[in-house]
């Protein structure tokens, strides 16, 4: 976003150590200038998200896996991706869930007097769904 100077306003924005202009970005890339106003727009988009995870949560998680982060941007890209994750495995171990109970019923569908339960969520859903992600869920040794 060039200003009638012929500068560039920052990407990341004020007092944060980086400051890139947009078309500069783009122009150094080879990349459409289109797409670094589309990542602009983007950025300010995720400035009203809430995250389900608070950022304090992922900046130590961030702490303790080596990472120091304080820029706040970062911090809710990294909520928003941690969000997704969450959502896709929650999601897959809900159909997985679903499946299970379906399979073991064995109920008559033109009888409608039998009504099928809920399925129940098991830590065997989310340690399926989880492996299917790469994660490894194991039981802590007493």
């Amino acid at each position: 976003m060039a200003t009638p100077s012929g500068g560039s306003e920052g990407v990341v924005g004020a007092g944060a150590s980086a400051s890139v202009g947009a078309e500069e970005w783009a122009a150094g890339s080879g990349e459409p200038a289109k797409q670094a106003v589309d990542i602009v727009a983007f950025l300010k988009e995720v400035e009203g998200y809430t995250p389900t995870i608070p950022e304090e949560v992922i900046r130590y998680y961030l702490q303790r896996g080596g990472s120091a982060c304080d820029e706040h941007r970062t911090l809710k890209l990294v909520s928003l991706a941690t969000d997704k994750l969450i959502s896709e495995v929650v999601h897959e171990a809900k159909s997985l869930a679903e499946l299970r109970s379906s399979a073991g019923e064995g109920t008559d569908a033109a009888d409608p007097s039998q009504v099928s339960p809920r399925p129940v969520l098991t830590m065997g859903d989310l340690a399926e769904s989880l492996k299917r992600k790469g994660v490894k869920i194991t039981k802590p040794s007493s």
